[in-house]
């Protein structure tokens, strides 16, 4: 639903005397998807145009339409753990994401994205040195750190299978 549609779905409910649904985002940034899929993004710029290329060239190089919602999200998630950068249907990898291309620095690299997102970051310093509680302790933890109370299941996840690719849980 957009959000035209949801706007208009909140007046009739508030005309019919129901309550408004109250909408939570998450004040704290995280990514949908996990480090190796932006990982593979990273790559497939270098393996299409070196440092950089055009939108279009890396959503055929991917199989995916340019201005899908899913190659969107791949690139939004990218962007988030400081991959790349994006512009004007051009697409570039930051310092960072020239390392994580590069076998010789990428398992530092990796670390360094993981730790440049600020949810995983926020949980990193707050339970270093300790274990990490079950899965329900964990999603209250990142609810009261800024996520979105109905999204914590999924930055969850998402931080989980980031945090085992980027060599954490090893």
């Amino acid at each position: 639903m957009d959000a035209e549609q949801e706007n208009a779905s909140e007046l009739i409910a508030e005309k019919r005397g129901e309550p408004a649904q109250q909408r939570v985002q998450s004040t704290i940034e995280f990514p949908y998807l996990d480090l190796e899929n932006s990982e593979e993004i990273a790559t497939g710029v270098h393996e299409v145009g070196g440092s950089g290329c055009e939108w279009d060239q890396l959503a055929a190089h991917f199989k995916q339409a340019a201005q899908g919602g899913g190659f969107r999200l791949r690139l939004i998630c990218a962007k988030t753990f400081g991959l790349v950068a994006y512009d004007r249907g051009k697409i570039s990898l930051t310092a960072l994401g020239l390392r994580i291309v590069d076998p010789q620095q990428q398992r530092i690299a990796r670390t360094e994205a993981f730790l440049s997102v600020p949810l995983y970051k926020a949980v990193y310093d707050k339970f270093r040195g300790g274990a990490l509680p079950p899965n329900s302790g964990l999603e209250r933890e990142m609810s009261a750190l800024g996520v979105a109370p109905k999204q914590a299941d999924k930055a969850r996840q998402a931080f989980q299978r980031s945090a085992k690719f980027a060599g954490f849980f090893e």
